[in-house]
Order: structure tokens, then C-alpha cells, then sequence
């Protein structure tokens, strides 16, 4: 795994000072290797302009290609999740003019429609999802995600997610993978609104604010799912 030291510090210096324990905690939370060269690679670009995303997807798509197509293959939703373009761009036969496509796609509806596709034909992940997000998350999708979840498979939006092939429908790694990236999106929005929200009382804001920030983020960023929490709505 990677671990970032604050301000470039010597590990070794940092045990001399007597923070043994600081080191340990930062290689506890060491980052895995493929998922932080992705997220690095984006954030070197300007993902709200097309040209820049455009640039983007190349060298992340560069880098995934270097690695065996088994890796690659379970790291392709996380790269089209933090990029904002469909899944199947990734694939050994899409060009630079399918991405382009893709490319006017948001990134979050990539990941919420990734999301609710998987769901619709695997069922049986309806309760891992529901257990770490709500349907109030989905923004725009909300109504859709209620009607995949009241099962009616009829709805014509439903239809079109089940038969869109630029969504791929994940296996519960790599769901579990974009729920994370998911979530972190959505608290950070979250702890930014709390922090400007002036009607909400001193001791909530408190209690909020330190609940995402030192206890909901870090576990998603350690690679951990966390349970729902009505009371953070």
C-alpha cells in the first residue's frame, strides 16, 4: 500500500521524536497501490472541462492497460466511477471517439446508474447497498431507485438501465469499490453544507461534524463500508 507522511516527514525521524504510534496508525491506513494511482492521475486534471476529461481518461486507460486484464478488469469501475465515464470505454475495443461520448456523462450519474443497473439484475445485493446508503442519496435517481426497489420492472426507465451496455452491472467487490467512492462524494458534500448551514444548533453541528469527519471518511478511505446513520440526513 502507499502511505503519504504529513509534509514529507521521515518515518524514522518520527519514531526519534517518540511517534511511534503516529507512524503506526499512518501504515494502518495505508492506501492500496492501484486505487491511489487512479485517483492521483485524476485529480492532475480539471474533470469539469470535456478536454481535460478527455486527457484524463487517456492516461488513466494507459495505466490500467500496463496491468494484467484479471486487475484490470476489477479496477475498472473505480476508474470510471472517479472519471465519470461508462465502464464499457474501458474495454479493449473502445476508441478515443465512443469515449468522447461517454465523456458528457457526469460522473455521478455514472456511478448512481452503475449502481442501480447492478441492482436490477442482482437482486440479491439490495441489502449491501441498503445498508450503507438511502434512497434520499441518489439525488435525480431517487424516484428510480424506489421503483427498483418496489420491483416494478416495468418502469421505462428501469427498462432502458437494463438494456444501456455502456453500464456494467458489477460483481459485489466491485460494487462495494464504487459505493466507497460513492459515499466519500457524498459526505464530504455533506460536511460542507452542515458547515454552512447557520439554522442547524451548535451541539448537532458538533456532533456532525466530527462524526464525518473523524469517524465516517477515514473508514471510507481505509476501504471500509459504514452503516447508514438515519440521523446524518
Amino acid at each position: 500500500g502507499v502511505v503519504l507522511f504529513p509534509d514529507g516527514q521521515d518515518p524514522a525521524d518520527l519514531i526519534a521524536n517518540g511517534q511511534s504510534e503516529k507512524v503506526a496508525a499512518l501504515l494502518r491506513d495505508a492506501k492500496p497501490l492501484i486505487p491511489f494511482v487512479i485517483e492521483k492521475i485524476s485529480e492532475g486534471y480539471d474533470l469539469n472541462d470535456p478536454r481535460a476529461k478527455e486527457a484524463a481518461f487517456g492516461a488513466v486507460k494507459q495505466f490500467l492497460e500496463g496491468l494484467s486484464q484479471i486487475i484490470k478488469d476489477a479496477y475498472i469501475p473505480l476508474a470510471s466511477t472517479v472519471l465519470g465515464v461508462a465502464p464499457a470505454m474501458f474495454g479493449r475495443q473502445a476508441n478515443m471517439s465512443q469515449a468522447r461520448e461517454s465523456i458528457s456523462m457526469p460522473k455521478d450519474d455514472v456511478a448512481q446508474l452503475s449502481i442501480l443497473k447492478t441492482l436490477l439484475e442482482q437482486p440479491a445485493l439490495i441489502d449491501t447497498v441498503l445498508n450503507v446508503v438511502d434512497v434520499r442519496m441518489f439525488g435525480q435517481y431517487e424516484a428510480l431507485f424506489s421503483a427498483l426497489l418496489k420491483g416494478e420492472k416495468e418502469h421505462p426507465q428501469l427498462v432502458g438501465l437494463s438494456v444501456d451496455d455502456t453500464l456494467q452491472v458489477m460483481d459485489e467487490e466491485e460494487l462495494k469499490n464504487v459505493l466507497r467512492n460513492f459515499l466519500i462524494k457524498h459526505y464530504d458534500m455533506k460536511l460542507k453544507n452542515v458547515v454552512a448551514d447557520t439554522s442547524i444548533p451548535f451541539a448537532k453541528k458538533s456532533f456532525l461534524i466530527r462524526k464525518i469527519k473523524t469517524d465516517i471518511i477515514p473508514k471510507l478511505k481505509r476501504g471500509e463500508l459504514v452503516t447508514f446513520d438515519e440521523n446524518l440526513i
